[in-house]
């Protein structure tokens, strides 16, 4: 069949500019990328971003004031990306392979305890680093990492402590005005494509600030992120964290529960919101999670006076006697798991949310 002009237009921008950039869904035989994710083991976490977990090869801005648990959630996320099988292009071959989750940590507030971190499973192991002396030294290696396909996932903490070389050279009384904005704004405006073609994911720790001058309606005090809007355009998630109560065992401090909501999400419905109860010793608790989604799907049966009936027929009261049972019973969890993450991925078109209008 004769090719038309377009489809000769199409072959020519193809062979100009590389396979995949354009893609002509005239043809049924086209397929759509599919998004990869690194799948998350607690389901309340992974339902803020969508199906059952982290896009891949993402800018994603995780927000909230501070000691809201914002670098705890990055560093369980790291974790995972650890422990992931994640797909890389062999430089030599060519051919798709495999590797475990290798994290760059731009730690830009020289501030990160690694040795706490191992709460939340990030392994020092397989993770490099990084602590800049300025902003634009920050953002070049960052862009190094990802344009060298050779890193999963980069994450900076945090963008308000991305000081730009002019304003560290400076004087006190030296008009920066829009510095940190310009710099940001150039840098994804040059890193967004590199980010998605090396399947490298980029996550931004930000805090927000009160406005000066700000006015709410609802008499509350007007907050915003810093470093400008560039990074809201550019992210694909949003996610906001506030630090909603403390847990506390009689008189010790033992966690906290962490009011989060997706606020921006181009790869799954937006507006999530959750609570997730953090341990400082244990980190998320994805067992009691899990045991919540498998009720909710009525994989297991609820039933009166606390009382639960598993797929075997077995009947066990209390959550905490669930948990006890999965913890001896691995198997049977991870059929439940299978299913739940099933119904969970086919039901991605509706929002899923907990009913709290301070989050």
């Amino acid at each position: 069949m004769a090719m038309n002009a377009l489809d000769k237009l199409n072959a020519l921008l193809s062979k100009k500019y590389g396979d995949g950039v354009i893609m002509d869904l005239r043809n049924p035989e086209t397929s759509l990328p599919d998004i990869p994710r690194v799948a998350l083991d607690n389901p309340s976490i992974a339902e803020l971003f969508g199906k059952e977990g982290v896009p891949i090869g993402r800018v994603i801005e995780i927000y909230g004031e501070e000691s809201s648990g914002k670098t705890s959630l990055c560093e369980y996320i790291a974790g995972q990306f650890q422990k992931s099988d994640l797909p890389y292009v062999d430089d030599k071959t060519g051919e798709v392979k495999t590797r475990k989750g290798v994290v760059v940590y731009i730690d830009a507030e020289n501030a990160i305890d690694l040795e706490y971190a191992k709460v939340h499973g990030f392994d020092r192991n397989n993770a490099i680093l990084v602590q800049p002396d300025s902003g634009e030294e920050a953002l070049d290696i960052a862009f190094a990492y990802a344009d060298s396909g050779e890193v999963d996932l980069i994450i900076l903490d945090s963008i308000a402590a991305l000081t730009p070389q002019a304003i560290i050279e400076g004087d006190m009384d030296q008009q920066t005005i829009g510095l940190q904005a310009r710099m940001l704004s150039k840098f994804f405006g040059k890193s967004i494509a590199t980010f998605k073609k090396n399947n490298c994911t980029l996550i931004c720790i930000n805090q927000t600030r009160t406005k000066i001058g700000g006015w709410s309606p609802t008499g509350t005090t007007p907050t915003d992120t810093t470093g400008g809007k560039a990074l809201k355009f550019y992210a694909s998630v949003r996610i906001e964290v506030r630090r909603k109560e403390y847990i506390m065992d009689k008189d010790d401090l033992k966690g906290l529960v962490i009011a989060a909501k997706t606020v921006k999400n181009k790869t799954a419905p937006p507006m999530v919101k959750k609570l997730l109860e953090m341990s400082f010793d244990t980190s998320f608790d994805s067992k009691k999670e899990w045991i919540d989604v498998f009720i909710k799907y009525n994989l297991i049966e609820a039933g009166g006076a606390g009382w639960f009936t598993i797929s075997s027929g077995e009947k066990l009261q209390g959550r905490d006697n669930l948990v006890k049972y999965y913890e001896e019973h691995k198997d049977e969890f991870d059929e439940l798991v299978t299913k739940a993450r099933k119904i969970i991925n086919a039901n991605t078109g509706s929002r899923v949310s907990v009913d709290e209008d301070e989050i």
